[in-house]
């Protein structure tokens, strides 16, 4: 999810998390970002489908128009399509949900109990707690909070070395959504995803971020 404030153009292209970073041969995309016609008027948000044709990434649409101020969400309804990266460049800067530096937002739904620790695999400082808490469904009233709270986000700001909330607690099913008011350049990890296989087998203990 990227936020474009300022008129221009922006060529992106989709990347598989595997090969990003690396020479590649993908097909590109454009944004294009148009004045906003009235300041009054509420920003608008822009969805983006992203799908596997061909064994490549392809957005739909390839060629997208929006009001500076938008918001442009890139998500995808194929359970076949893996980890990928969006990387774009134009005049007035340049973004990547890879390397996340401003105006960004990344948001995750866990779907399995437990205690998360994220960090930035880039070595920045940003790193914090999620606990995903079971529902019983057995359970009339909290199942209907439960489904209640679904519809509900929840927050986390990155702003350089600061990030508020540090921990959170959920309910399983529910999204959280890290707001990228300003950072280097940072990405949004699982801690164990980031972990050497000998650390893996040697240490049973679960992983937690640098604090």
């Amino acid at each position: 999810m990227q936020k474009f404030s300022a008129p221009g153009q922006f060529i992106y292209e989709l990347l598989p998390s595997t090969v990003a970073g690396l020479g590649h041969d993908e097909d590109q995309f454009v944004i294009e970002i148009r004045s906003k016609e009235s300041k009054a008027a509420d920003s608008n948000q822009h969805h983006v489908k992203v799908q596997r044709r061909d064994g490549k990434l392809i957005a739909d649409p390839p060629r997208l128009q929006i009001e500076a101020g938008d918001v442009v969400v890139w998500n995808t309804p194929d359970s076949s399509v893996a980890g990928y990266v969006v990387r774009g460049e134009g005049k007035t800067g340049r973004f990547s949900s890879d390397a996340m530096q401003k105006e960004a937002i990344y948001s995750h739904s866990f779907g399995i109990p437990g205690i998360y620790y994220w960090l930035d695999p880039h070595g920045g400082p940003s790193n914090g707690v999620i606990e995903v808490q079971p529902v019983d469904a057995s359970d009339e009233q909290a199942a209907t909070q439960w489904r209640e709270k679904l519809a509900e986000g929840t927050v986390i700001l990155v702003s350089d070395k600061k990030v508020t909330p540090a921990k959170v607690k959920i309910l399983i099913g529910q999204t959280v959504f890290w707001a990228i008011e300003k950072a280097s350049g940072i990405a949004i990890v699982d801690a164990r995803l980031i972990n050497k296989p000998s650390e893996s087998k040697s240490k049973k203990t679960e992983t937690r971020p640098k604090k």
